[in-house]
């Protein structure tokens, strides 16, 4: 786009987009589309590791998909509920660690990636 103010002086702009994920258009050719992403990130990379006392310590890998912004910690008493009606939501954090300060009460954790438009993965 290109603008030409009265003093004759050409000015050129240029127009980014952010859609309702927050993530912004590259710079080109204008579009009133809004692409919403409707893909889940991929699954945690390996498997949950942590040390269990009366607390529970865990961490986990990473998803492949650039576009992670938390994760999301469940706990059951149940090892194959469905998920995720059988789990509780416990923790919903940006980083790749969190505490569980009633261990003795759960025994099983799953931990699914969520993106900036809250695109969930299959928990690990």
């Amino acid at each position: 786009m290109t603008h030409t103010p009265g003093n004759a002086l050409s000015h050129s702009y240029v127009i980014k987009a952010v859609n309702s994920c927050g993530n912004l258009t590259a710079y080109g050719a204008a579009s009133a589309t809004d692409v919403v992403d409707v893909t889940a990130p991929t699954a945690i990379g390996n498997t949950l590791t942590g040390v269990k006392t009366a607390t529970a310590a865990y961490s986990w890998g990473t998803s492949a998909s650039p576009d992670v912004t938390q994760y999301r910690f469940y706990g059951s008493s149940i090892p194959s509920g469905a998920f995720p009606a059988g789990w509780t939501l416990l923790q919903t954090t940006p980083t790749r660690n969190w505490t569980d300060p009633l261990a003795s009460v759960r025994s099983y954790y799953v931990v699914t990636a969520v993106d900036g438009c809250g695109n969930e993965s299959v928990p690990n």
